[in-house]
């Protein structure tokens, strides 16, 4: 695999990702900016839940971190690395929101060719481990075509694991999954956040949501509106006040209908 950098200054790091002032305007002055000011400090260690409307600037989020858009101004930095550099590709892992393979390869042969992009060293060993980390074990010799929705989830998630990342970067990971497929992916997300991974994820699953964050942040016009520790935060912990009835509350105060 890519030789990890030793990341630069104390070897305990506080935030994983900290992002200054992140703003971009995809209009150029002529409407609504996309994102506007937005700060962040995701703890090491932690699972931070991005949570906001559609439109609310949470892929221009993600895509800003991993590099895919330049925003306007503000600055990203990922283990007290710039977020540009080329040093820290090998410390993330990403699961886009539709995860893309070839559907006439198995899934041992898409993480053997995913492995080697990452110059991961025993892959055959490590693609085991990794399909029985993400529930995907005696799977390993079908093809992609005949699997379900939520297994294709857990075999995105499978690749953005295979070269051990320290981050992991999670869009919509339970979105159009049953009961059986949010129940494994969440135990799967646990798991990596139980192994000191640190996992930033955006969804539209509220319950599933307050049941594995850390901590949440909503973001509502490009601003980050609120933000608060789930376990702490007395409005989420009443009975009469979960996290969806949080959300719309701060979802009206912003004018939304």
């Amino acid at each position: 695999m890519t030789q990890k950098t030793p990341c630069p200054g104390n070897d305990s790091i506080k935030y994983a990702l900290n992002v200054k002032n992140l703003s971009k305007d995809y209009t150029r002055g002529k409407g609504k900016p996309a994102l506007q000011n937005l700060s962040l400090e995701i703890r090491s260690g932690e699972i931070y839940g991005f949570l906001g409307p559609n439109g609310a600037g949470k892929t221009t989020t993600i895509k800003s971190i991993l590099g895919l858009i330049i925003p306007d101004s503000g600055e990203i930095s990922i283990l007290n690395f710039p977020h540009a550099s080329v040093e820290i590709r090998a410390r993330l892992g990403y699961l886009p929101e539709e995860a893309c393979f070839s559907e006439f390869l198995t899934a041992e042969e898409t993480l053997i060719s995913l492995a080697s992009l990452s110059e991961v060293k025993n892959p055959e060993e490590k693609i085991q481990s990794i399909l029985s980390t993400v529930k995907l074990e005696g799977f390993e010799k079908r093809i992609v075509k005949t699997f379900s929705k939520g297994m294709k989830q857990r075999l995105g998630m499978a690749q953005a694991l295979i070269h051990d990342p320290d981050i992991l970067i999670l869009d919509e990971p339970l979105t159009g999954l049953d009961p059986l497929g949010r129940r494994m992916m969440k135990e799967i997300i646990l798991e990596a956040r139980n192994r000191g991974k640190t996992i930033f994820l955006s969804s539209h699953q509220l319950l599933e949501t307050e049941q594995i964050c850390d901590r949440i942040g909503i973001l509502c016009n490009g601003k980050l509106v609120h933000q608060s520790d789930v376990k702490k935060d007395s409005s989420l912990n009443a009975a009469m006040s979960p996290l969806e009835e949080l959300f719309i509350d701060i979802l009206r105060s912003n004018g939304y209908e």
